[in-house]
């Protein structure tokens, strides 16, 4: 009597990888490579959260740790950078950290960061919403971006006096930007023993936990280790 002799249950998902930086920026280089920048944006050695630089809106700093510089052009100034574009794979987080030293009037000096992906633009930060102006501190910042997973992204730095007044503060930095990717776990599979095992049929038993992912659950089935027959489960 012929049986069923070899049986395996496959649980199919991201493999579990350790997390991988698809994209990272420190300006340590003392460059902002990839960057496309106008106003007064460029990279700054005042005022940088770790390492010796930051990307900065400032005029008139001097290197070192202490704020300093102001964007008192006499006119009312505004300036865009823009980042090199970066894929967004699975499991993503994109951190960075923001210094806002600038008039405390929410109307006015607007900052924002901004996620352009596959064309369209999502708000992040903006001052006097998620970003408080004023006082020498950095702020930490962490966006999961899984809802983009498979897209192009790129970062848009923006900001606007929006008048020609009370310009005299320190302005903006921007540090330590990095995109994480951690895959999804893998599921766990537990196989039991077959059942009812006949010439014509058998049942087959097992569990698959999918640890919180999307699992797609086959048994997979035959004589031999070849296999030969499959059945996909709901």
């Amino acid at each position: 009597m012929a049986a069923l002799a070899v049986v395996m249950l496959l649980g199919v998902a991201g493999m579990a990888q350790a997390q991988t930086t698809v994209y990272s920026q420190n300006f340590d280089s003392g460059t902002a490579s990839g960057f496309t920048m106008n106003g007064l944006w460029h990279v700054t050695q005042n005022f940088p959260k770790s390492g010796g630089y930051s990307l900065g809106y400032v005029q008139g700093e001097t290197a070192g740790s202490t704020p300093n510089g102001n964007y008192n052009t006499g006119a009312t100034n505004s300036g865009t950078a823009l980042s090199p574009t970066f894929s967004i794979p699975a499991g993503s987080v994109l951190a960075f950290s923001v210094s806002s030293q600038t008039e405390a009037d929410t109307d006015y000096d607007k900052f924002k960061v901004i996620l352009i992906h596959n064309g369209l633009e999502l708000v992040l930060v903006e001052s006097g919403v998620n970003l408080t102006n004023g006082g020498a501190s950095y702020t930490d910042f962490s966006f999961d971006l899984s809802a983009y997973s498979g897209q192009t992204g790129q970062l848009k730095f923006t900001f606007y006096t929006i008048d020609d007044i009370f310009n005299d503060f320190a302005g903006v930095r921007v540090d330590n930007i990095s995109l994480a990717s951690t895959p999804p776990v893998k599921p766990t599979v537990t196989l039991g023993a077959a059942s009812s095992v006949s010439t014509s049929g058998a049942t087959l038993n097992g569990a698959i936990n999918p640890n919180g992912g999307a699992t797609t659950a086959q048994f997979q089935y035959g004589l031999t280790t070849s296999y030969g027959s499959s059945y996909s489960l709901n």
